[in-house]
């Protein structure tokens, strides 16, 4: 995914929701939460992550919804403590990157 995407545009990449807890079940998405560098990168990592989804469902057998933030709107929900945030913190799986807590409350 991080070569269809371009990885360095990725600072973290967050598998989250029943999947990362195990408690998944027939129907379930894959709940992946990306992480880019920059606000501008958002739309062409989601461009590429929806471009690619058929791949990964057929991979996986999962339907995959991503949500991708720019750094500084990721850090300002995380100060808001909003859902999917809070929820991919606690209980998500890093897939790529920077650990989402070190990254959220880091001074990058």
């Amino acid at each position: 995914m991080a070569r269809e995407v371009g990885e360095a545009r990725l600072l973290s990449v967050v598998l989250f929701g029943s999947v990362a807890r195990g408690d998944d079940r027939p129907g379930s998405d894959l709940d992946l939460l990306v992480i880019c560098r920059r606000a501008g990168d958002t739309e062409p990592v989601l461009e590429r992550l929806h471009a690619s989804s058929q791949t990964l469902r057929s991979r996986f057998g999962y339907q995959v919804r991503p949500l991708v933030y720019g750094l500084p709107a990721a850090r300002g929900r995380w100060r808001q403590t909003a859902a999917p945030l809070s929820s991919a913190v606690h209980e998500g799986l890093v897939l790529l990157g920077t650990p989402l807590r070190e990254l959220l409350n880091g001074p990058r």
